[in-house]
């Protein structure tokens, strides 16, 4: 029997994912891949030199242009394996303002290294090139500001970056990690869903490496301080408790994880549905279970938010392109499971900033404030 037509457009989204991965730029990804505004770029910015923003000068003015890690390894007689385990390098604020180079784009080793111009071939990333090739890839992607993880995770769940609580310095760094931190005061994305009666939730297990933004505003620090008052050990957020598990035996984690089930008692309903679904992790490796579990059940949220572990995370040093391919490839075959879901379903992979990798095309940027501060 013929399949019917279905209404194409936004009309025939039901659902949407978002998979924000860590620290990759275009360039370092995606340079290489054909059809798209990478190296083979006819409009490429042109420095104060009069070079290509591709020749980037050392501090002692050597040229280094963008180049393969593959042959870079086969150079050092090394295995091409190898070019899966690179390092991170310095992804800064402070950092990455100077590699801006106040839009010229011209700084990028001297506030970086060498390394920062490497790039994967098709051989190295085969999986996502072939989802570049079989889906829609957004040229050119660039961070949301010139910095770390967390202020570019701000901006996924709330659209914005403000000041750190009680400052007026700008939430550009990684401050929030602190478990002292007071949290963010502006409003987040799943509030302003919750308010609107849109159904969502952030899947992640314990091990959510400091990816959920959510957890550093006021609303679900609140949360966290009243639950925990049922559970021993002092702790002063729920990451904080969440983190301490992996150091503790079986039994032992079962008791914590029950007094936090009872402190989730002394929430308001509000709250627990605040908690339930921005703040609840799962037991390590269960989280595409759960997602495909709430697709068997026809119980997959409107807007949906994946968190991978560490592991998973893509992030140079804590994980590799391929294992995080093969997260995301579970991840595809999970939403699969069900065609329903899958032909109703808009996916969004990408990157929350680029470690210091490089990129050739500047971001947009708002320009100065009136006060001239270059801090704003």
């Amino acid at each position: 029997m013929a399949q019917p037509i279905r209404p194409g457009g936004l009309k025939a989204i039901k659902h949407v994912i978002v998979l924000m991965q860590e620290n990759r730029s275009f360039d370092h990804y995606f340079g290489s891949l054909r059809g798209v505004r990478g190296f083979a770029d006819q409009a490429a910015l042109r420095l104060p030199s009069g070079k290509s923003v591709f020749e980037q000068a050392t501090v002692s003015g050597q040229t280094v242009l963008p180049f393969s890690l593959r042959k870079a390894a086969e150079l050092a007689g090394r295995p091409a394996s190898d070019v899966q385990y690179l390092g991170d390098l310095d992804h800064s604020w402070a950092a990455t303002t100077t590699a801006w180079g106040s839009g010229w784009y011209d700084k990028w080793i001297p506030s970086k290294s060498p390394s920062t111009m490497t790039y994967y071939e098709r051989a190295d990333i085969p999986l996502q090139y072939e989802l570049a090739d079989t889906f829609t890839i957004c040229d050119a992607y660039h961070c949301s500001i010139n910095g770390s993880t967390n202020p570019n995770r701000n901006y996924l769940w709330s659209g914005t970056v403000g000041n750190e609580p009680g400052s007026a310095s700008r939430a550009v760094t990684n401050a929030a990690y602190s478990y002292d931190h007071a949290g963010y005061d502006w409003t987040t994305y799943p509030e302003r869903l919750q308010e609107a009666g849109v159904s969502w939730r952030i899947y992640q297990d314990w091990d959510n490496f400091t990816d959920n933004a959510v957890e550093y505003f006021q609303t679900f620090k609140k949360i966290g301080h009243k639950m925990l008052a049922a559970v021993d050990g002092h702790l002063r957020t729920t990451e904080e408790f969440y983190d301490s598990l992996a150091a503790q035996a079986p039994a032992e984690q079962q008791r914590l994880l029950a007094q936090l089930s009872q402190g989730r008692e002394l929430l308001s309903e509000a709250e627990k549905s605040l908690f339930d679904k921005a703040m609840w992790r799962g037991n390590p490796d269960t989280l595409l279970d759960r997602m495909r579990a709430d697709i068997a059940a026809n119980e997959l949220p409107e807007v949906n938010w994946i968190v991978p572990s560490a592991a998973d995370s893509e992030h140079p040093g804590a994980s590799t392109p391929v294992g995080s391919a093969n997260f995301v490839y579970r991840l595809l075959d999970t939403i699969a499971s069900d065609p329903e879901t899958w032909a109703t379903t808009a996916i969004f992979m990408n990157f929350d900033e680029n470690d210091g990798y490089f990129d050739h095309v500047p971001p947009p940027v708002a320009p100065r404030p009136e006060s001239g501060s270059g801090d704003d």
